[in-house]
């Protein structure tokens, strides 16, 4: 799954408040919830040789802030210019080889000839104006909602989280609102908006009907996985390596010796979203899955959200060992976590002691 953004989107407004002198910074949404330097890159790469005006729309952004972000991208030799039109560089392709050959080589068909069990469908939510993958298999008796991380594609994450199949399991993966093709702000209103369109959507989906309706958040997609289950009837949640709200994922990420000197805040949008106040009345199972070693979400973080689902009529922790952040779905551990998770759960509906949680 793509690594979160936000260590380096809080470094680098870390950094401006002390070349700056400023005493206080507020970490807004506009540079929390979106990398600007890795979307552009990401346009660049799957529409070469793009105008500004172009790439202003793909990718949804101003063309001021698209100019001063395509001056730091030259600066850095990622991206250049001729006779008006944009392209990565080979500098950029060496450097991030890996993630080029991801987004460059992603073929949705090919894709769909690797599913044995899965018919695999893309649909617009016209709303919200956002994408949503569908992997539906006949056999399913579980559904799973993801909500991904920032920095997340359809092209080419969808790649990763086939790893979260299995042939009893419908997926559904949405693609946040800016991110991809998808055009318009990316902000915490447009995510909620986003987020109901999806669960309405799956929830209404015929494939569903018969299955335990189940939510995953990883990261920042935790916040809204926990917002959309405190919302709406869910069997099950699993959180995996996010935070109890965004300012103490900030606090955790601004080092020591620069709480001395700077103190950042976030803004009041981004301090509206909580997973503890999401969670602290659900009664549905859930799930918390936490890296040992993750530096983006530290393992007391997740302990903190877990001691706050107090009503929830199961829940347990897991500790990966030795794994970062973004590493769950290849960690030895997960796939047995997550099957014997899902068997409880639906054990649960199938016995006809409780019914989909809500609150």
């Amino acid at each position: 799954m793509a690594k979160s953004n936000v260590l380096n989107n809080v470094l680098i407004a870390l950094l401006c408040a002390l070349v700056c002198s400023c005493s206080t910074i507020h970490i807004t949404e506009d540079n929390f919830l979106r990398d600007k330097q890795q979307e552009v890159l990401y346009h660049l790469v799957t529409h070469e040789r793009s105008s500004i005006a172009k790439l202003a729309n793909s990718a949804s952004y101003s063309q001021s802030q698209l100019t001063a972000t395509l001056k730091k991208l030259v600066e850095q030799g990622l991206v250049h210019s001729e006779d008006d039109l944009w392209s990565v560089t080979e500098k950029y392709k060496t450097q991030q080889s890996e993630r080029f050959n991801e987004i460059s080589k992603f073929d949705l068909m090919k894709l769909q000839s690797q599913l044995t069990s899965h018919q695999l469908n893309i649909t617009s939510l016209q709303e919200s104006n956002v994408q949503v993958a569908s992997l539906l298999t006949h056999s399913a008796n579980e559904s799973l909602l993801i909500f991904p991380g920032n920095g997340f594609h359809l092209a080419p994450d969808l790649n990763e989280l086939i790893k979260l199949l299995s042939p009893k399991r419908n997926l559904f993966v949405i693609e946040y609102p800016g991110m991809g093709n998808n055009n318009g702000p990316l902000t915490v209103e447009s995510l909620k908006k986003a987020a109901n369109e999806f669960y309405l959507f799956v929830a209404g989906h015929p494939s569903t009907q018969n299955t335990t309706l189940n939510v995953y958040g990883f990261s920042l997609g935790g916040f809204v996985a926990s917002e959309v289950a405190a919302s709406h009837p869910v069997d099950s949640l699993i959180l995996d390596s996010t935070a109890p709200d965004i300012q103490s994922w900030i606090d955790a990420n601004v080092p020591t010796y620069a709480k001395l000197m700077v103190n950042v805040q976030a803004s009041p949008a981004l301090k509206a979203i909580s997973n503890t106040r999401s969670i602290e009345n659900l009664t549905c199972p859930i799930l918390f899955i936490s890296g040992s070693d993750d530096q983006v979400t530290p393992p007391q973080l997740m302990k903190t959200i877990y001691q706050s689902a107090t009503h929830a009529s199961y829940k347990k922790l897991v500790l990966l060992q030795g794994a970062d952040h973004g590493d769950s779905l290849d960690h030895t551990q997960f796939s047995p976590t997550i099957e014997a998770f899902f068997n409880h759960v639906t054990k649960i509906k199938t016995s006809g002691m409780t019914k989909r949680a809500l609150r």
